[in-house]
């Protein structure tokens, strides 16, 4: 049911599906020097079930990752239903995303977007990180309906994928 929201949720992304949470977003300060003094990765020779170690697995809590493709993986909560996806986007640049949230700081050394209930999906939260201009990876995290706790957990899975491409 989970990969099930996660096709549904990326879809609706690549869609150009534009409803959001009600409200108004407090984006976090945008840090144009982070992406521009990073190395440039290609994602193309990545394995994504590859980008979280065993022991970053372990201090989250996910089970091993399920590859679903090149260039998909998916990991479940051990303690729920609860999970995130990790799609790599080798040929595509973060601006052919018609809605990706707002900037969010998460310390990372690629600019960060985060997209809250996409789609209207409550439970659900989407987490970009702009690799280069032509890439992009995405993460897509659910826990029931609880919002913020699936973009805590998408947030945590961020950190150490972007530790292990640095």
């Amino acid at each position: 049911m989970r990969l099930r929201a996660t096709v549904v949720v990326a879809a609706a992304l690549l869609a150009g599906c534009t409803t959001s949470e009600a409200g108004v977003p407090s984006p976090a300060e945008h840090n144009e020097s982070t992406a521009s003094s990073q190395e440039p990765v290609s994602l193309g020779d990545l394995k994504p079930c590859e980008l979280l170690s065993s022991g970053d697995r372990q201090e989250i809590g996910l089970v091993e990752g399920l590859e679903l493709d090149a260039d998909t993986c998916d990991w479940s909560l051990e303690s729920s239903s609860s999970g995130v996806s990790l799609d790599l986007y080798p040929e595509a640049g973060i601006d052919s995303v018609p809605e990706r949230g707002s900037p969010v700081d998460l310390g990372t050394n690629y600019d960060a977007y985060e997209l809250k209930a996409p789609g209207g999906g409550e439970g659900a939260c989407v987490i970009m990180l702009d690799i280069s201009e032509n890439s992009y990876l995405m993460l897509t995290a659910t826990s029931g309906t609880d919002t913020e706790a699936a973009c805590e957990l998408a947030a945590k899975v961020a950190e150490r994928v972007d530790a292990s491409l640095s």
